[in-house]
């Protein structure tokens, strides 16, 4: 309990800290906002790498958009803290994750087969965010949500860090959600800190313009003749694209799993791949096209509502202006 009024004690302190671009903190970085133009996924993308953990962002920091100049956020970072002598993993998760039942989410983590690991290894104490279940989640779809990762590990990590002993969850239920991916390392997100911001493009992006080019024919060659073998990747690869911030390729891939032929692609993953098409066109200011493909997708699907939870003002105001 005296954990937990800690960290809240710690989160207060980083909202007030002084005004400016980027100051590093215990728990993670304070960034300062300058323009009212600047996202959370902007914000995201140049700390992280990652736009699609601005939802993160969100979550955290509950400001709304668009952001107003002079606004604090805080960049959520997981440290590696040493296990001190004679400390045994459930005093180590008391003291730095709240709950001493954590013990058995970083035996996980770290794959140890010892209680007593040896003093001086380095363990993760990764900041975590609150969630509400809503109507129709589950613990996979929460667990896609904030780590595009719904394996039997991830789901493991999950139910223990939050001690339950299924992954049955139920509309109210509030769970921790540990970052404890390598995304938000202190040390990563430190360096990036120190970088201007919107100068830094996510790695994904820098690989994409280092490789090479195929010429026509080898692209030709190599192009498979059924683009769409699965349709649920063929969405979650868009998907990554998308939020990796590779919106024209993201576009261009959605067009071409619309397209392909002569396999048909189920309704929810061509509803799927038109939201994702128009996100991409709005964040490419492409908002009369992206007007377009939304009536598209209303009219494959009237019913289907945007996540106001998850999808950002400038994209809702698009989706309303479609209607």
């Amino acid at each position: 309990m005296r954990a937990e009024w800690l960290s809240v004690v710690v989160v207060g302190l980083l909202v007030m800290a002084p005004a400016q671009a980027s100051a590093r903190s215990g728990r993670g970085v304070v960034h300062r906002v300058k323009k009212s133009s600047e996202t959370y996924e902007q914000v995201a993308l140049h700390y992280y790498g990652k736009g699609y953990l601005g939802h993160h962002l969100r979550v955290l920091n509950r400001h709304p958009e668009p952001l107003s100049p002079g606004r604090t956020l805080i960049i959520p970072t997981s440290r590696q803290v040493p296990l001190s002598a004679g400390q045994d993993l459930e005093a180590f998760a008391k003291k730095h994750l709240g709950k001493a039942h954590r013990a058995a989410y970083l035996e996980a983590l770290h794959f140890l087969k010892s209680k007593r690991p040896r003093p001086g290894k380095a363990l993760q104490t990764p900041t975590s965010l609150r969630h509400v279940v809503r109507p129709g989640e589950s613990l996979p779809s929460i667990a896609r949500t904030y780590y595009r990762d719904a394996s039997r590990r991830r789901l493991l990590l999950l139910r223990l860090y939050n001690n339950r002993p299924d992954a049955r969850v139920r509309v109210g239920d509030v769970l921790r959600i540990p970052l404890d991916t390598p995304a938000f390392a202190h040390s990563a997100v430190q360096r990036r800190s120190k970088q201007t911001f919107g100068q830094s493009p996510p790695p994904v992006a820098v690989a994409a313009r280092a490789a090479p080019k195929p010429s026509r024919a080898r692209a030709k060659k190599s192009a498979p003749s059924s683009p769409i073998s699965n349709p649920l990747q063929e969405a979650e690869v868009a998907e990554r694209l998308y939020a990796d911030g590779r919106f024209a390729q993201c576009l261009r891939y959605t067009k071409q799993a619309l397209e392909a032929q002569p396999v048909r692609l189920p309704k929810a993953t061509q509803v799927e791949l038109l939201r994702l098409a128009a996100a991409s066109l709005v964040a490419l200011d492409r908002v009369a096209e992206a007007e377009t493909t939304f009536v598209q997708l209303k009219k494959l699907d009237p019913k289907y509502e945007l996540d106001l939870y998850q999808t950002s003002p400038k994209i809702l105001d698009v989706f309303d202006s479609a209607r």
